[in-house]
């Protein structure tokens, strides 16, 4: 299980975050998107894929291809939902091939593999969920 970008975890709301670099290989990536709903009512989407990156390529994630498997207003029952979105690879030839990873994510709320990936505290906890490669964050039951 590889740590994601880096093993770090940036801070929340930071806007200008939009690139990461990380080391080759096989990596587990979470990140955050935000939609909107009729207008206004915003939602964050955290999500996590995995996927072997290469040297000298380039990753483009397309904010607007998230593909959940259940509806918007479902979100609000569900502990983690399945999904996928678009990740383009530019190779160093300038071909572009685009990879629709299977994703895992929550309405909010951070992934985890393990109780390391969550934010430190005593009280909270990894909690894996049958059926997804990786579990959320939250406080022990």
């Amino acid at each position: 299980m590889s740590p994601q970008l880096m093993g770090k975890r940036p801070g929340a709301l930071q806007f200008a975050n939009v690139t990461a670099e990380f080391a080759p290989g096989h990596r587990w990536v979470e990140f955050e998107m935000e939609r909107y709903f009729g207008g206004g009512g915003g939602t964050s989407d955290i999500c996590a894929f995995e996927h072997d990156f290469l040297a000298g390529h380039r990753y483009q994630i397309f904010a607007h291809s998230l593909k959940p498997n259940i509806r918007w207003l479902q979100k609000h029952a569900a502990t983690l939902y399945s999904g996928s979105i678009e990740l383009e690879e530019t190779r160093p030839d300038g071909t572009v091939i685009v990879h629709r990873p299977a994703l895992a994510c929550n309405f909010g709320g951070s992934l985890c593999r393990t109780t390391a990936d969550c934010v430190p505290h005593p009280d909270i906890v990894c909690q894996p969920q049958p059926g997804y490669p990786n579990g959320r964050c939250g406080f022990k039951p």
